[in-house]
């Protein structure tokens, strides 16, 4: 089973290999202003060397790239962008939905919730017990995924990255 990569309003199913250096990026565009834009913005991302995908949504003025960062600096995206008449800033919130397979009753959400909301950088968290996830929106320049299951499991309940189904 392939990893799906949930950012904002976006789950990504990664296709091929997944490089070491492979790295994501939501990008903040401005001017998507029809429906020719996004086309306009993907496209401009796509020729950039080391842009593995871009999926981009006009309607959260948004594009999430992934890229090799070995070869491709963000700063190669942000002007890839601009150069097609849409500016671009880095968006540093994340959202990621996190299973949590071992709650099994009422108290265990309560937990992985506090657990994940001590972590610094973390913004929002919704825990399910149906479900058996953590859906968590964090700055990724304070903390990433990692730091998360982490707390998590420190708490007793270990976790990971949601599969695709």
């Amino acid at each position: 089973m392939k990893k799906m990569l949930c950012i904002g309003a976006f789950c990504i199913l990664p296709t091929g290999s997944v490089l070491a250096t492979e790295q994501t990026v939501t990008l903040a565009v401005s001017n998507m202003s029809c429906s020719v834009c996004p086309i306009k913005v993907k496209k401009s991302l796509e020729q950039v060397e080391g842009v593995t995908q871009a999926e981009v949504s006009d309607e959260n003025q948004e594009v999430i790239v992934i890229f090799d960062d070995e070869v491709t600096p963000l700063e190669a995206l942000t002007e890839a962008t601009a150069r097609a008449g849409f500016p671009s800033v880095a968006k540093t919130e994340q959202t990621v939905i996190l299973s949590v397979p071992t709650m099994s009753c009422w108290a265990c959400p309560i937990t992985v919730k506090k657990s994940l909301k001590q972590v610094e950088g973390v913004k929002q968290v919704s825990v399910s017990l149906k479900n058996k996830e953590a859906i968590v929106t964090f700055d990724s320049e304070m903390t990433d995924i990692e730091v998360l299951t982490k707390a998590t499991t420190n708490a007793g309940y270990p976790s990971f990255i949601k599969e695709d189904e």
